[in-house]
């Protein structure tokens, strides 16, 4: 914004001072409250709280820097401070960013380490030009970004896919909902991207990256509000927990009743033909065994009755 009209238009300024509090005061939200106050039902991971909070005071501190590096500190070396506001941007907001996104993918845990590793470049020639005052410093930022923005989008674009088949597995019902917000903040943080690099110092320009700026804010710590935790480890839990409480409730069920009519007239007719036997104990022992086992077979046969006496006078008789 160096020497731009926005520097002289003062509802800019309260513009662009006010997406400054917005981000701070968002970020501090996220960062400090665990709990969500948009919906109290819905439990956020804890860490995408804190990458969302690292990335929105990210945004509060790029408008910080830009501000007082076109305006108070290097003033008079247009090409140094550019450097520095561009390298600072670079290797702090696009970062965060990706990180942001890629924690909003709840699969599995994806390595956050190469993405610190492309900043590197930024960072070694951003030294380099300004120790030699290269002149062409924002065509290689502008190269590289292009490049490193194509092979995030292609990763972040096949993520998404597995993703989908992950949630469409396990939780078919919110499978749409979570693709489409992820892409959406995709294409608004580009968008705001390309805003910002090709920038020429149009007043309209300016509003509109303000304005832009405001609605990722909001979108993002509404998008973490309400993304519920759908974590593999708690799918696990479930399944252990719902195991549990079934086990649980078949060992405090009472045990069917097996005593039908039929078992009844038996145990009735075991006792009155156990009496018959009674000068042999080991033929009542014998006797009762056999009751009992007839008795058993009786509850799920429509003639046990019948059978289950026949087979006692036949008993009662080898006794």
């Amino acid at each position: 914004m160096y020497e731009y009209e926005g520097l002289s238009d003062i509802f800019f300024i309260m513009l662009y001072g006010g997406a400054t509090m917005m981000a701070v005061l968002a970020g501090l939200y996220l960062w400090l409250r665990s709990g969500n106050a948009l919906n109290s039902e819905t439990e956020s991971p804890k860490g995408l709280r804190r990458w969302a909070a690292a990335f929105l005071a990210s945004i509060a501190a790029s408008h910080v820097w830009w501000a007082l590096l076109g305006t108070i500190w290097l003033t008079d070396d247009r090409l140094i401070r550019n450097i520095v506001a561009i390298t600072l941007d670079r290797v702090t907001f696009v970062p965060l960013m990706m990180c942001v996104l890629l924690r909003m993918l709840q699969d599995r845990h994806r390595p956050l380490w190469p993405i610190a590793v492309a900043m590197v470049p930024f960072f070694v020639v951003a030294v380099v030009a300004i120790v030699i005052h290269y002149d062409y410093f924002e065509w290689f930022v502008e190269g590289y970004s292009l490049q490193l923005s194509l092979i995030f989008i292609i990763y972040y674009v096949h993520a998404l896919r597995k993703y989908g088949r992950w949630l469409h597995d396990n939780f078919a019902d919110l499978e749409h909902k979570e693709l489409w917000q992820s892409l959406l903040l995709l294409a608004c943080i580009l968008l705001i991207y390309v805003v910002y690099t090709t920038n020429e110092g149009a007043l309209a320009v300016e509003y509109l990256a303000q304005v832009l700026t405001l609605v990722i804010i909001a979108f993002v710590v509404w998008r973490v509000e309400t993304l519920q935790i759908l974590l593999p480890e708690e799918l696990e839990g479930t399944e252990e927990t719902v195991e549990t409480e079934e086990t649980e409730e078949s060992r405090l069920s009472p045990a069917p009743n097996t005593t039908t009519p039929q078992n009844r007239i038996s145990f009735s007719l075991l006792k009155k033909w156990k009496s018959r036997c009674m000068p042999s104990t080991a033929c009542s022992i014998r006797c009762a065994c056999n009751w009992i086992s007839n008795a058993s077979r009786a509850s799920s046969s429509a003639r046990s009755t019948p059978s289950s006496t026949t087979c006692s006078l036949a008993v009662s008789n080898r006794c």
